[in-house]
């Protein structure tokens, strides 16, 4: 069961969250993962960017070998923030997604609640002081 916030009307680069609902409500499965991060201080932007960079990182390669050793194809990869995979997005210019297949969106774009899907997991929300921690979520369905 996934945590659906209130629908609103779109969510900028990924369209109509009525059709991201009814693509992540097709999934039966999910693998939820976060990473964690210390920082120098709740400040610490700099910090905070290179642990997104990180987590991504992290996400891809367990995306790479969730698909190669399971044989799934058919999944709906969700990350942490706006989609970083090319250096210019061309959203930025009007134009459609170049590597469609390598995009990501974004858990919170699909209208999840991440705080409440990590309470309902009984994965903390919140690590510490001067932490930093990234959600990521591969939906799936295992053919029986």
């Amino acid at each position: 069961m996934w945590i659906i916030q209130q629908e609103l009307d779109v969510s900028p680069a990924v369209g109509s969250i009525s059709v991201l609902k009814n693509k992540v409500l097709s999934f039966k499965q999910g693998l939820l993962l976060q990473t964690v991060h210390e920082l120098k201080s709740s400040f610490d932007w700099k910090g905070m960017m290179s642990a997104a960079i990180s987590h991504t990182a992290i996400f891809r390669s367990i995306l790479g070998s969730f698909e190669k050793n399971h044989h799934l194809n058919n999944n709906l990869p969700l990350n942490a923030g706006p989609c970083t995979f090319c250096a210019q997005c061309t959203f930025l210019e009007g134009e459609p997604c170049r590597f469609p297949d390598q995009a990501l969106f974004s858990v919170e774009a699909c209208g999840i609640d991440v705080m409440a899907l990590e309470k309902t997991c009984g994965m903390p929300y919140y690590n510490g002081k001067n932490t930093v921690s990234y959600v990521g979520l591969i939906l799936f369905n295992v053919d029986e």
